[in-house]
């Protein structure tokens, strides 16, 4: 990483009120290809904590990020991720009714209704032996 990019990611921080460490804001801008490369070879988070230390970004109390931190806080990243892709989810198109259908409910009369509950209560008490 480059020393002014590390300073970009401090920037951008700073911007959003001190809500999340550089090492928050740096994982989240490049989640995409830390989890493609996570997904390949698996992480190795001691050697990550300490390629993020020697770059300048730092945990919440601004201290290098430990094994842990830096573990946490890509699991962390990595749930804010999935939430924000599912709510940008499209809501699913309501299926439209066929040309020529009836598309009014109509309730059954009484009689009917009674005559199918009938029916309905002669089919589980013959299933359950009860008969």
């Amino acid at each position: 990483m480059r020393k002014n990019r590390v300073l970009e990611v401090i920037a951008a921080t700073e911007a959003v009120s001190g809500q999340h460490s550089t090492l928050y804001v740096w994982m989240f801008e490049h989640f995409s290809a830390l989890e493609g490369l996570f997904s390949e070879h698996g992480p190795n988070w001691k050697r990550m904590a300490e390629i993020f230390a020697e770059e300048g970004l730092v945990d919440g109390d601004g201290n290098p990020p430990s094994r842990k931190v830096a573990r946490d806080t890509f699991y962390r990243v990595k749930a804010r991720k999935r939430k924000e892709r599912a709510k940008r989810r499209a809501p699913p198109q309501p299926i439209k009714p066929a040309p020529g259908v009836l598309h009014e409910t109509i309730p059954p009369s009484s009689s009917e209704a009674e005559g199918q509950i009938s029916r309905m209560l002669a089919v589980i008490n013959e299933r359950s032996g009860r008969k």
